[in-house]
C-alpha cells in the first residue's frame, strides 16, 4: 500500500487507572499524533492501514464498539477490556482490507471521493457523501454542513443530520445534563430567595403583632396599676373616716359620762 494510516488505540494519560480507552486514527507520522496526547499516556496498539480505507475502517470499528462496549464521551472513548477491544480492531480491520482487495480486483466502476479517496458504489452515494460528511467537509473547507447538519443540541451544540441521531446522542450528553442542573440549581436559589424573603416579611409581621401585644399588656397593666393605686386611696380614705369616727365616738363617751356624773351629784 502506497498511502498509509494508522488506526490506534490509546489511554490518555487523564483516564489512567481507569478502562477508559480512545480508538483514533491518523494520516500524520504517528509520533506527531501522540504528542498532542497528555502525559504518561499509553498507546496499546497501531495498524497501518490503507488511507483510502481509513475512515470506513474507522467507522466499522466505532460502530462495533457502541454496541459492545461503553460509550464514555465523545464518540470515540470507550470503557471495556483493552485485550479485547485490540482483538476487535485486529479483526474488523483485516476482514475490512479483505473486502477491500477484493473489490478493487472485481469492480468495473470505482466512484472515489477526489477530496478524501472515500469509495462508493454509485455516484448518488458519492454525491451525498461529499455534501454531508464532516470529515469530507472540512477538507473541502466549506461551511455547507451547517446548510445540512440542522438538528442541533443545546447541550454541547454538536450538530447532527437527523433527529434520530440527536435523539441518541441527547442519551448520554454530560454537557445537555450539567446545563439542566444547573438550570435548576438556579430555579432552586430562586425559589430560596422567595422563600427566604416571604418567611423574613412573615418574621417582621409577627414582630410587630407582639409589639402591639406588648403596648397593649403594658397599658392594660398601667389601668390596672391605677385601680389598684385608687382601692389603696380608698381604704386609706375609709380607714381614716372610721378613725375619726371611734375618736368622735369616744369624745361623745366621755361627754355622756361626765354630764351622768354632774347629775348624780347634784
Amino acid at each position: 500500500m502506497e498511502n498509509l494510516s494508522t488506526i490506534y488505540i490509546i489511554q490518555d494519560g487523564k483516564d489512567r487507572g481507569t478502562n477508559i480507552y480512545k480508538i483514533g486514527k491518523t494520516d500524520k507520522q504517528f509520533k506527531d499524533r501522540f504528542s498532542s496526547y497528555s502525559n504518561n499516556s499509553i498507546v496499546y496498539e497501531t495498524y497501518e492501514v490503507d488511507s483510502s480505507i481509513c475512515n470506513k475502517i474507522e467507522m466499522y470499528i466505532i460502530r462495533h464498539f457502541k454496541n459492545k462496549y461503553t460509550l464514555e464521551k465523545g464518540r470515540e472513548w470507550f470503557s471495556g477490556n483493552v485485550e479485547e477491544m485490540k482483538k476487535d480492531i485486529s479483526n474488523i480491520i483485516h476482514l475490512q482490507t479483505k473486502y477491500h482487495e477484493e473489490k478493487t480486483e472485481y469492480k468495473c466502476n470505482e466512484y472515489k471521493c477526489n477530496f478524501c479517496n472515500t469509495e462508493f458504489n454509485s455516484i448518488s452515494s458519492l454525491n451525498y457523501h461529499k455534501k454531508t460528511s464532516k470529515y469530507c467537509l472540512k477538507i473541502q473547507e466549506k461551511d455547507t454542513i451547517n446548510e445540512y447538519y440542522q438538528y442541533k443540541c443545546d447541550g454541547c451544540n454538536k450538530s447532527f443530520l437527523s433527529q434520530r441521531y440527536l435523539n441518541k446522542h441527547l442519551v448520554s450528553c454530560a454537557e445537555k445534563y450539567e446545563k439542566e442542573l444547573d438550570s435548576y440549581k438556579d430555579k432552586f436559589l430562586e425559589l430560596e430567595q422567595k422563600y427566604n424573603k416571604e418567611v423574613d416579611s412573615y418574621k417582621e409581621q409577627l414582630l410587630n403583632k407582639v409589639k402591639e401585644n406588648d403596648r397593649e399588656i403594658h397599658n392594660k397593666d398601667m389601668e390596672i396599676y391605677s385601680l389598684k393605686l385608687k382601692v389603696i386611696l380608698l381604704e386609706k380614705e375609709v380607714m381614716d373616716k372610721e378613725k375619726q369616727k371611734n375618736d368622735i365616738k369616744v369624745i361623745l363617751d366621755k361627754s355622756l359620762d361626765t354630764i351622768s356624773n354632774i347629775t348624780c351629784s347634784k
